[in-house]
């Protein structure tokens, strides 16, 4: 794919201050500070950002993501998302019961034109973004409706929010640090500085084209 990132104001935002700062003086992507972590923080943070930036015309996240034991994802893959959810484990095991809100698509995409990114194959992913990660260990969906879901993150169901609400194009690009499970803080612990530097090595490519 080829990300239109030159003659546009584009915020590239995380949920933490390492996830962009090796392209913190690129431009013209717009890098101010990390979002912070959870959906309820990301969400602020986001639309703090974009009320000082009233020229701005979409929004890049990176991250990390886990990946559901469903899915077709590996540690190291890269992934490019779009569709959003916020689902609990805890309501869909029968813990707790969930007030559902309305699951979230931009589909304004074609902002964000696409063809080949680089050299690396980025796959689409379904995000699912609940308020907790999930320690679980589940090798299939819990309930019907995860069976769509790919990825897990914690953030961008808040920044999708926001975007929505103020009509902007969003896409998420994840790499995929850990599988979703009692092992997935450890893995992601090992495994996100690395993946991290590549996504931004990578859109650092695009931008000097």
């Amino acid at each position: 794919m080829t990300w239109i990132l030159h003659n546009h104001r584009i915020a590239v935002v995380s949920a933490i201050h390492e996830e962009t700062d090796l392209i913190l003086k690129e431009k013209p992507i717009i890098a101010k500070k990390a979002l912070g972590i959870g959906n309820l923080e990301a969400g602020l943070g986001l639309d703090h950002l974009i009320e000082s930036l009233p020229e701005l015309e979409a929004v890049l996240y990176l991250g990390s993501a886990g990946a559901y034991a469903w899915s077709t994802l590996t540690i190291g893959d890269f992934v490019f998302s779009d569709d959003f959810s916020s689902l609990s484990i805890a309501s869909a095991l029968g813990l707790s019961k969930q007030i559902q809100a309305e699951k979230i698509h931009q589909t304004n995409r074609d902002f964000f034109s696409k063809s080949h990114l680089v050299s690396r194959d980025w796959k689409e992913a379904i995000t699912n973004a609940p308020a907790e990660i999930t320690l679980h260990q589940i090798q299939k969906p819990p309930i019907p409706e995860w069976q769509e879901f790919n990825i897990e993150n914690m953030e961008t169901f808040g920044v999708a929010t926001v975007c929505k609400k103020r009509n902007l194009p969003l896409l998420a690009l994840f790499c995929v640090t850990n599988i979703v499970g009692p092992d997935g803080s450890e893995q992601w612990k090992n495994n996100w500085r690395k993946f991290s530097n590549e996504i931004q090595h990578e859109l650092q490519q695009i931008m000097k084209k």
